[in-house]
């Protein structure tokens, strides 16, 4: 194969082609596709971080169609081998998959763009269908599902305002409506019609469903800050995902890929049924998750986990008081402490190297350290023995060094790398007229109880955020 992995070899079009002639002989049910290679070679796609563990038909022939169950590689599972969990998931679900030919039937009705009237009907319908006495309409697919649980999920801009985009509600796995607050910049409805929704919403908040979100915090803060309405959150799946699996991502991709069969959506963001797919899939998830906690007696566990939810959004939409003047004292102390470290770094590079370096290029720093000191070259951890070893100059390169040499060298960089980050982090931050800042607090953390968030992402309300 070419060096750009783009055109394949005769070597390999030859295995190909007997591949091929066994596959349409043997006719499997399903494979296992190991590796971004053979995802390639087995669909056309090769998006393995967006594909794992979600089935896919195959296209290597036109005479039969096989579900293909992606996974990680082996070499993937030396250096990280909690994905070795995973990669047991995806085989058994390749493995019940290959009980039959037949993929999994997908009914979903999903109204990725409903109208005023369209919205606020399914508002009224959930309202009644959960006051307490029982489904009498049965308009919807699967109505009895409303009982034990409506699906949340919201879309909103980053940044300044946190406005929302799209509100999603579905009150079982098969279906989910979405209505539009803005496009793009503008609003998407006249003044009369988003009031009309919002109240309807209200109705919704205030009525006796019992909701179900991902990352149930973020929805009920940012709905709260924009429109004073209040959700309260029965079941988190993110939160229910941290507790059955600490050691495994949280998102709701990843959730779905080990626990439905349902196709992969999350790549496709700009399509319109993306909030409804979130919905439908995060209502579906709840079920399997909730039969799983039930199985490992974590119920009373998860529901103290949840009662923590309005509490943490509460820090996150109040803020933490700042005293200005300690602040202003700590910034001035580390600023000065960071350039005492500066100087005498500047002093060992015009000793090495007759010239001051730029201590935030790695590749500089690279040169300073293995060539003009001649300290022992320090390489990343590779996946494999056929992967080239690259130099590194990171946190554990600069321990290993100070271990190993007795340059001062390494140890004013970590001290100066440490005051830098402590500055930036921590102290050079913009405080708000009330004088507060806000960070958000992660319940599922598997460190820390609250821990608060190192980035910014569509998911929070930011790192640092003044009010």
């Amino acid at each position: 194969e070419d060096s750009k992995g783009i055109f394949p070899g005769a070597e390999l079009k030859e295995y190909m082609e007997k591949f091929t002639l066994w596959f349409e002989k043997t006719r499997p049910n399903a494979i296992i596709a190991v590796g971004e290679f053979a995802l390639k070679l087995l669909t056309g796609q090769e998006t393995l971080s967006d594909l794992r563990g979600y089935i896919i038909p195959s296209n290597i022939s036109g005479k039969h169609i096989a579900k293909v169950i992606a996974t990680f590689e082996p070499k993937r599972l030396f250096p990280e081998p909690h994905h070795m969990f995973t990669v047991t998931m995806d085989i058994k679900k390749g493995i019940v998959a290959s009980g039959s030919n037949e993929f999994p039937e997908i009914t979903k009705s999903l109204i990725p763009s409903a109208t005023p009237d369209q919205f606020i009907e399914y508002c009224d319908w959930i309202v009644e269908s959960t006051s307490g006495e029982g489904v009498k309409d049965i308009r919807y697919p699967d109505a009895e599902e409303v009982l034990t649980g409506v699906g949340l999920d919201i879309e909103n801009t980053i940044g300044s305002g946190c406005h929302i985009t799209q509100f999603g509600l579905g009150h079982s796995g098969n279906y989910a409506m979405t209505i539009n607050f803005l496009n793009g910049k503008s609003p998407a409805l006249s003044e009369t019609d988003e009031l009309r929704v919002w109240q309807a919403i209200g109705r919704v908040a205030n009525s006796k469903a019992k909701f179900v979100a991902h990352n149930g915090g973020h929805d009920l803060a940012i709905t709260w800050m924009n429109n004073h309405i209040l959700f309260k959150i029965d079941f988190d799946t993110m939160l229910a995902g941290q507790l059955l699996y600490p050691e495994l991502l949280k998102s709701l991709k990843f959730l779905c890929s080990l626990c439905l069969d349902v196709k992969p959506w999350k790549h496709v963001s700009a399509e319109a049924t993306y909030n409804p797919e979130d919905v439908a899939n995060t209502r579906s998830l709840r079920d399997v998750l909730y039969n799983r906690l039930k199985a490992r007696n974590l119920l009373k566990i998860f529901g103290k986990e949840i009662s923590q939810i309005p509490v943490a959004s509460l820090f996150e939409l109040r803020g933490l008081n700042i005293d200005k003047e300690k602040k202003s004292l700590l910034l001035r102390r580390y600023s000065k402490y960071a350039l005492k470290l500066k100087k005498l770094l500047d002093k060992e590079s015009i000793k090495a190297t007759r010239k001051i370096i730029n201590y935030n290029s790695p590749a500089q720093v690279a040169k300073f350290l293995y060539e003009d000191l001649g300290l022992p070259v320090q390489y990343k951890r590779r996946k494999s023995v056929k992967d080239k070893r690259k130099m590194t100059t990171g946190k554990e390169a600069l321990i290993t060094l100070c271990q190993k040499t007795t340059s001062l060298v390494p140890r004013l960089m970590l001290k100066h790398r440490k005051a830098a980050k402590a500055i930036s982090t921590y102290l050079d931050f913009e405080i708000g007229p009330q004088g507060t800042i806000h960070a958000s607090f992660n319940i599922g953390s598997t460190v820390e109880r609250f821990k608060q968030k190192d980035t910014a992402d569509s998911k929070s309300l930011g790192r640092w955020s003044c009010s």
